[in-house]
């Protein structure tokens, strides 16, 4: 039977890993905020993505209880959600919560917001600002037509995720003051990122919320597609496909030039018109590494960690098996 002084030691290193596991799941999120005019190097937003996937790895390592571990990480997320709303401390990161909505708005009102710039406002500078056309799919300005600020239904969505994961390794990703820091920012992915994590968390019956999210975000398309051409259900690819289709189609025929520049090719080619504060090409190719669309990574990180790391193995083995036929040549 243990002793007392054995017993005080357990419990001083279960309490020691929790502290780490909450000091992990806010501290990189800080340190980000800290450099965020002066980046430390140019992926510190993948790096910042990549972080919530430390404190739930440190969870499964260490056997810690998966049900305290996410009320833990969602009770941290949700005070860390809490100042920055009431403070503002690392709100203003985008202007989607307000550019969205209005791109619903002139949607409403029968424009094309492909093709229309228009001035957003900010009600935190009290300022409007930046001229831009939409890049999302149209499912995005349907959406968020209703909403003054998109920050409001991004929250929901976070939790609403949260809720839906809360079982699985990918909960404890999104229960993190990170994910949570940019739906108070009202980033727009998080809405299809809820409608994804309920299509693959309750299998054949959620393929409705699959094809939503794959008309909100090219992202979650993406994601759609690649997952269904991976399981070999080329029937399922082939459909989603002509959904897409079916719903970017009035778009493309409205102003085919608009809708291929802004929704398919991020205004690579030179003949696109840019947006008036980006140069070409910066939506795709540095704006790859956005704080937003590094959140994806991290996020199908988290859905299949298994599955990557066989894939991952497979390929080293492959690659070491190759290396070691051509030095036997």
């Amino acid at each position: 039977m243990a002793g007392p002084a054995v017993l005080r030691g357990a419990t001083t290193v279960s309490a020691l890993r929790w502290a780490i596991v909450a000091v992990a799941a806010v501290a990189p999120v800080l340190l980000w905020l800290s450099f965020i005019s002066a980046p430390v190097f140019p992926y510190a937003d993948l790096a910042v993505a990549l972080s919530p996937l430390v404190p739930a790895g440190l969870v499964v390592r260490w056997k810690l209880d998966r049900r305290t571990a996410f009320r833990l990480l969602f009770g941290v997320a949700a005070a860390f959600a809490l100042l920055a709303v009431v403070t503002g401390f690392g709100n203003g990161l985008t202007d989607e919560r307000w550019s969205l909505p209005a791109d619903g708005s002139l949607l409403w009102h029968g424009l094309n917001p492909y093709s229309t710039l228009h001035y957003v406002y900010s009600p935190q500078t009290g300022k409007l600002q930046n001229v831009e056309y939409m890049w999302e799919f149209p499912l995005t300005a349907v959406f968020a037509w209703p909403f003054a600020d998109y920050a409001v239904p991004m929250l929901l969505c976070w939790i609403g995720m949260c809720w839906v994961l809360r079982s699985r390794f990918a909960g404890l990703f999104v229960a993190t003051p990170f994910v949570a820091l940019l739906a108070v920012n009202g980033f727009g992915d998080l809405a299809p990122l809820l409608l994804l994590s309920l299509a693959y968390s309750y299998s054949a019956k959620g393929w409705w919320a699959e094809y939503l999210a794959a008309g909100f975000k090219q992202f979650a398309s993406a994601v759609a597609v690649v997952r269904r051409l991976l399981k070999r259900d080329w029937r399922g690819a082939a459909a989603l496909t002509g959904f897409l289709i079916a719903l970017c189609l009035p778009f493309f025929l409205w102003d085919p030039s608009a809708f291929t520049c802004e929704a398919l090719t991020f205004q690579i080619p030179p003949g696109c018109p840019t947006q008036p504060f980006q140069p070409h090409g910066y939506a795709a190719w540095w704006g790859l590494f956005d704080i937003n669309y590094a959140l994806w990574v991290g996020w199908v990180v988290a859905m299949w960690p298994r599955g990557l790391l066989d894939v991952t193995r497979e390929c080293a083995a492959r690659m070491r098996r190759r290396h070691l036929h051509r030095s036997l040549r």
